[in-house]
């Protein structure tokens, strides 16, 4: 099954408040260059299917998406680890931090705090993914409707075009296309270097 954002010109955008997700993507972007800061950083991509909202495409209903960025760290100033204990509903301990498995976060449900954003350039209002929180504790765990997407650079041969699932957007696979390890992978073998981690500004059911 196929998933899409749709046509965002023609669709209103996923409501404001609590809604229940499951988490069907995780994206490594490699190591991008931003121009409005002038450094690069390592990057994820977590994308997450909507349970309860669904978009006709083609005469077919698919699970509505939403998706979010990271710099790939858990760096106490990084977004992600704030971000991710507050979905786990506690903290992360010192042994999960030397090195945690984002491949844990796939089909891992939660619920997904939307809130409505205006974009300078259009005007257009669009819902950003502001938080996540676990799932309540007579919430059923949702499952994953259309494609469990994964991507890591650091699972792709050396020397060989790295092998981008077909079913990503073709904006998320021309960010993957963009990095760094994207190049190094069609190079051969070499030391990627990753960057220093971006500063930025109740319940026992852990789901990861």
């Amino acid at each position: 099954m196929k998933i899409s954002e749709g046509k965002k010109e023609e669709r209103e955008p996923v409501p404001e408040g609590l809604h229940l997700a499951v988490c069907a993507g995780v994206i490594d972007l490699g190591t991008q260059y931003s121009q409005k800061f002038n450094h690069s950083r390592s990057q994820v991509l977590l994308w997450f299917e909507f349970a309860d909202f669904d978009i006709e495409i083609d005469g077919e209903d698919l699970p509505r998406v939403i998706s979010r960025t990271f710099t790939a760290s858990l760096h106490a100033k990084a977004a992600l680890r704030p971000f991710l204990e507050q979905w786990r509903g506690q903290k992360f301990t010192a042994e999960e931090l030397q090195g945690f498995e984002l491949k844990n976060l796939l089909g891992a449900g939660c619920q997904i705090q939307v809130m409505h954003s205006k974009s300078q350039n259009t005007g257009r209002i669009f819902a950003d993914l502001h938080a996540c929180m676990p799932l309540a504790a007579k919430q059923k765990q949702p499952k994953i409707r259309g494609n469990k997407l994964w991507f890591d650079y650091g699972e792709q041969p050396q020397g060989e075009t790295p092998d981008i699932p077909k079913e990503l957007p073709n904006w998320i696979s021309e960010r993957i296309m963009a990095a760094d390890e994207f190049r190094k992978c069609l190079q051969g073998p070499a030391d990627v270097k990753t960057p220093d981690p971006e500063p930025q500004g109740e319940s026992e059911r852990v789901p990861f």
